[in-house]
Parts: structure tokens; sequence; C-alpha cells
């Protein structure tokens, strides 16, 4: 798979994230570096433990790489949630929410795991 593959499996922008990066090989090399952000897994921990201002934080921080990255579909997700989470407590409503957002942030690291093989 390419790295242009990736972004269209994604439903990402890649000439718009290109542009602003300026070099395929810059993009990969911050891509390649996604996995090992902390954030998603900060959120996760935090949402178990009933913690928001935790989580909120943790996916505030996430929605702010994803958007940099131009995972838009990551991006979308994120911002429902933050914004669910703004108000300082864990919803109902937000359950679903952070399913969505596992199950975008698993596609894409699924999609730069096989850039990376």
């Amino acid at each position: 798979m390419t790295i242009k593959e990736c972004f269209e499996n994604l439903g990402a922008d890649y000439d718009d994230v290109l542009r602003r990066m300026g070099t395929q090989e810059r993009l990969l090399r911050f891509l390649s570096k996604f996995p090992q952000d902390p954030s998603f897994s900060l959120l996760c921990g935090a949402y178990e433990r009933g913690d928001a201002g935790e989580a909120f934080r943790a996916v505030h921080s996430l929605k702010g790489v994803s958007v940099n990255l131009g995972l838009s579909s990551l991006y979308a997700s994120a911002c429902a949630l933050t914004e669910e989470l703004r108000g300082g407590t864990i919803t109902p409503a937000s359950a679903p929410m952070l399913e969505h957002l596992r199950q975008d942030y698993e596609a894409t690291i699924a999609c730069i795991r096989e850039l990376e093989a």
C-alpha cells in the first residue's frame, strides 16, 4: 500500500496533507510516529476510571494530532467526543462516541502498520 492509498482508505485528503507537510518523506515520518502517541490509551484509561477531565484532555490532544496529520475521520470522531466531554462529565451518550473513535483509531493504526510492513 502506498501512503496515498492509505489516506484514501481512511477518507483523508492526501493532496491537502502533502501540501501542508511539504514532502511525502516528512509526512511519512510524522505519520509513523502516530502509533506511539499516548493520547488514545490515556483517553481509554481515563474514561474507564470515570475521569472526565483527563479523558477530555486526552481526546483533545488526539484531536489536534489527527487534524495536523490530516486524518479526517479520526479527527471528526475526536471532535464529537471532545465536545461531549467538554462539560466535565461522562454521560451515557459518550459511550457510542468512544466506540466510533476506537474504530477510527484502529483503522488508522492498521493502515499505518501496513505502510510500515
